[in-house]
């Protein structure tokens, strides 16, 4: 990655499975949380598997205005957004949360989905 202190850990993909009637919506995008650096990055996997092109990064900075840090696990929804599981806050306490993500608007930072589940470590 181009950063240091980048600590890739679950990635996931930009599209669900269950989504495969959507015509408009492909596969072709991995989604890479960064434990360490609070950075998530979408890498571009269309052209060549074996090469993969960074498509965009997500700096800590939009996760640390949400209240967010430690990205952890990213999940696809069937509503075409990407959920991502966040392990704790900018401070270092353990309260965990998620990052919404828009896969339609190029991976645009929803917010902070308070409303899914919060839960305390």
């Amino acid at each position: 990655m181009p950063n240091l202190g980048d600590e890739l850990h679950h990635s996931g993909w930009n599209v669900c499975s269950s989504c495969h009637e959507a015509q408009d919506l492909c596969r072709d995008k991995l989604l890479l949380p960064c434990l360490l650096s609070d950075r998530v990055y979408i890498a571009d996997m269309s052209k060549d598997p074996r090469a993969p092109v960074l498509h965009k990064t997500i700096e800590a900075e939009s996760l640390h205005n949400l209240g967010l840090a430690t990205p952890h696990t990213s999940h696809c929804l069937p509503s075409g957004e990407v959920m991502i599981s966040t392990m704790g806050k900018p401070d270092g306490s353990g309260q965990g949360s998620f990052l919404m993500l828009d896969v339609v608007k190029d991976f645009a930072v929803k917010g902070n989905d308070n409303s899914l589940v919060s839960f305390t470590i």
